[in-house]
């Protein structure tokens, strides 16, 4: 692939007809991978390969890097619109269902596109710009395309140094956890609190969740920063188990990445943490995404071992996944956490039948029901009318430092 790169970049040189580089993921690859087996998981890889062949030339060069990663060069442009054609087809193909001898699976394809020579002055600069486009395309939702331009290449430096930097924040100790109260509706007493990370930087400030987590994710970092979460968390209820005088129903929620979800041994880890830290395991629960839910057999297998232990299982931003009813039926649920998006307009016709909605499937299943993003009075009268039984939002607290945290709670209890 480099080798006809280069080629193909001189070519451009001599002729004065640019190329594209289009840096193609597949979507969701990873699941099927982990479900169905390595062997499929080749098998669909082949598969992808000849469609991806069939919708380019012959002039065109069709290559895989590595893992689901293609490349592909289309040669001596002289109509822009070709690229458009070309990348209409390869979606259009990729989403088609494959046929892996008795199994039917489904993935798309996020693509980045970027032009030589309006784009870059050489290969490296190329791929580094395909790549950037690709991740942009992702990040817009997946199934898509994505073209580079200069802002992709400023955040991907962004980025690149957030990652730099979260690598040494665990060991220098600036990544800590906040905890945020949960209150029960019939009382208004705090029974419950969500864990989570937090990372103060000494030069950065406090950076978002939404900005280092995404980055963790991507670096692979989330496994360590995610097991750390659950290890200082669980020491912060031993504390209070054994030192303060904690309610029986008390239960401290703590998230879980998809990639944690895929190490075989964390159930075990998980009980061994309760057994050194001596909680009960009625005390925890684990929350999964409901986009998550539907990541494969191992994720199913993860959660029921670490049911199996007596520990909640919790599905987080409940009602912004997909194929989410079909797939309740394979987990061991205990709590439903209605998405925030729900309760934002909940004042309106049309999303407070939504919500009651959620609220009476979620019932009917006899789940724990807990709605996210409570910041009004009007938010959390509603909600008290419809019958949530448990309430999570800034109407009553961010999330805090434990010191803060505890002078609530307990001064509350």
């Amino acid at each position: 692939f480099n080798d006809r790169l280069d080629q193909e970049i001189k070519k451009s040189d001599r002729s004065g007809l640019p190329l594209a580089l289009l840096f193609l993921d597949l979507d969701r690859f990873k699941e099927v991978n982990d479900s169905l087996g390595h062997i499929r998981g080749d098998d669909l890889l082949e598969i992808t390969a000849q469609r991806l062949n069939e919708c380019t030339r012959e002039s065109d060069t069709v290559a895989r890097l590595g893992g689901d990663e293609f490349t592909i060069i289309l040669s001596s442009l002289e109509n822009s619109s070709n690229v458009y054609r070309v990348l209409e087809s390869i979606l259009s193909s990729v989403e088609q269902p494959f046929q892996l001898e008795h199994e039917r699976a489904y993935v798309t394809a996020s693509i980045g596109v970027t032009f030589y020579p309006s784009d870059a002055s050489n290969a490296e600069e190329l791929i580094k710009n395909a790549d950037q486009a690709m991740y942009a395309a992702k990040n817009a939702g997946r199934n898509q395309t994505s073209f580079f331009t200069k802002n992709m290449q400023q955040a991907s430096e962004a980025r690149t140094r957030l990652a730099n930097e979260l690598y040494q924040a665990l060991e220098k100790k600036q990544i800590w956890v906040a905890y945020q109260p949960i209150v029960e509706l019939q009382t208004g007493r705090i029974i419950k609190a969500e864990a989570l990370a937090r990372w103060s930087h000494p030069e950065l400030g406090e950076i978002s969740p939404g900005e280092f987590i995404p980055v963790a994710e991507e670096t692979g970092m989330i496994v360590d920063i995610g097991f750390w979460v659950i290890e200082t968390a669980l020491k912060q209820l031993q504390y209070w188990l054994h030192e303060k005088t904690l309610r029986e129903d008390f239960t401290l929620a703590i998230n879980l990445s998809p990639s944690q979800l895929t190490d075989q041994f964390l159930a075990k880890k998980v009980k061994n943490l309760l057994n050194v830290y001596q909680i009960p395991a009625s005390h925890v629960e684990f929350e999964i995404t409901e986009s998550n839910l539907i990541s494969g057999e191992w994720a199913s297998e993860a959660l029921q071992k670490i049911s199996d232990l007596g520990v909640k299982v919790a599905v987080d931003d409940f009602g912004t996944g997909y194929s989410s009813l079909s797939h309740l039926k394979d987990y061991t649920i205990d709590v439903i956490k209605i998405d925030r998006s729900f309760v934002e307009r909940i004042e309106l016709t049309k999303p407070r039948q939504l919500f009651t909605a959620i609220c009476a499937f979620s019932h009917s299943l006899e789940y724990e029901t807990v709605a996210e993003g409570i910041e009004t009075d009007i938010h959390d009268a509603i909600c008290k009318e419809v019958g949530v039984t448990r309430l999570q939002g800034y109407y009553y607290s961010k999330p805090l430092p434990v010191t803060a945290f505890e002078s609530q709670y307990f001064y509350a209890s």
